[in-house]
This record gives C-alpha cells, sequence and structure tokens, in this order.
C-alpha cells in the first residue's frame, strides 16, 4: 500500500485528511462570512436610519440638529432592524412549511405561499403588537421622555403608524420575500427603511 511522506499514512487516508481540514475551513469561511454579513446588516440600518433622521430634521426646519433624537433612531434601527429582525424573518418560512404539512398545499405554489404566510404575519402580527410599541418605547426612552408620555405617544398614534406601516411596508414585503434571497432580505428592508424613518419620524414628532 502507498504511503503519504508527509504524515507516514495511507494514501486514501491523506486524502480524506486533506479533505476534512478543506471542508473545516470552508465551514470556518462560511462561519466568519456569515458574521460579517450580520455585522454590515446593523451598521446599514443604524446609519441609513441616522441618516433618514437627518433629512426628516431637515424637512422639520428646526433651528438645531438633534443629536440625540438621531442616535436614538440609529441605535434603534441598528439593533432592532440590523440584528434582531434577521432572526424574526428565519421563523416565517418555517411556519409556511408546517402550514403546508398540516393542511397539505400544493408544493408547486412553495415560492408564492411563503410570501403571503410572511407577508401577512410581519404586518399583522410582528408590525402592530412588536415593532411599533418597541418602537414609540425604545425611541422616546431614549430621547428622555418620561414612560408616561411614551405610553401616551403610543395610545395616541399607534392606530395611524400602524395603518401607514401596513401601507407602506405590505407590497414591499409581498416582494421581498417573493424575489429577495433570504440573505439579502434585511438588507433590502434597511434600504427601504430609510424612507419609512423619515416618514415614521415626522409622524412621531408631529405633534409636541
Amino acid at each position: 500500500i502507498p504511503f503519504s511522506a508527509a504524515r507516514g499514512l495511507p494514501l486514501h487516508l491523506a486524502h480524506m485528511r486533506v479533505f476534512s481540514f478543506f471542508l473545516k475551513t470552508e465551514k470556518k469561511m462560511q462561519a466568519i462570512l456569515g458574521s460579517f454579513a450580520r455585522f454590515r446588516n446593523v451598521i446599514v440600518a443604524g446609519g441609513l436610519g441616522l441618516l433618514g433622521d437627518g433629512c426628516c430634521q431637515v424637512i422639520e426646519r428646526r433651528p438645531s440638529y438633534d443629536s440625540r433624537r438621531g442616535s436614538a433612531i440609529a441605535c434603534f434601527n441598528a439593533v432592532y432592524l440590523g440584528a434582531f429582525v434577521q432572526y424574526v424573518f428565519r421563523v416565517y418560512p418555517r411556519v409556511s412549511s408546517g402550514l403546508a404539512k398540516r393542511f397539505m398545499w400544493n408544493p408547486r405554489y412553495e415560492r408564492a405561499r411563503t410570501s403571503i404566510v410572511a407577508t401577512g404575519i410581519d404586518n399583522c402580527v410582528h408590525v402592530p403588537f412588536i415593532y411599533i410599541p418597541a418602537f414609540y418605547g425604545s425611541v422616546g426612552l431614549m430621547q428622555g421622555d418620561s414612560f408616561q408620555t411614551v405610553r401616551e405617544n403610543l395610545r395616541r398614534q399607534w392606530w395611524s403608524s400602524t395603518c401607514q406601516c401596513v401601507s407602506f411596508w405590505v407590497p414591499l414585503q409581498a416582494f421581498n420575500f417573493y424575489a429577495v434571497a433570504q440573505r439579502n432580505r434585511v438588507m433590502v428592508v434597511a434600504c427601504a427603511n430609510f424612507v419609512w424613518t423619515v416618514w415614521l419620524d415626522l409622524v412621531v414628532h408631529s405633534e409636541p
């Protein structure tokens, strides 16, 4: 049996060891790239949130830039949209697959089904009951508002914010979940969120 001069192993075992080494290296590279993608999403989401709030303050014609407000928007977008939403988006396909098995849906329309289910859950459950309260609560408290003020703002503007959010995000998310690869969905949302941040920011600060 021929032996490998390098390790003193039979040649077929040497080949297996080399293959195992490259396989482990590939997995490590995928983990590094995955970490980079998550970090990129956080930076982009936070940066676009900061830019969006800056545009909003220009539209409002504020006498000076409110850095605390801008920082609050940027921090919320970076943590919530850049990090948390990545894991939320992974749940929707699993829910769709579970429903498909439960009701024996035709697998031919899997992509369209996933888009409909994900868009429905995102805009009927996630947005009104998690995202909107988290936005008002986090941004308000980071800006220095009292808990009572935050609760009153949320009570007064929850319905209008939810309706506007649904009207903006339903068509965009339907396209996102249907046509965009899962690894790029958060980035698409982060870019669209620039426009949404300006709009929601104006709604939140439309009243004293």
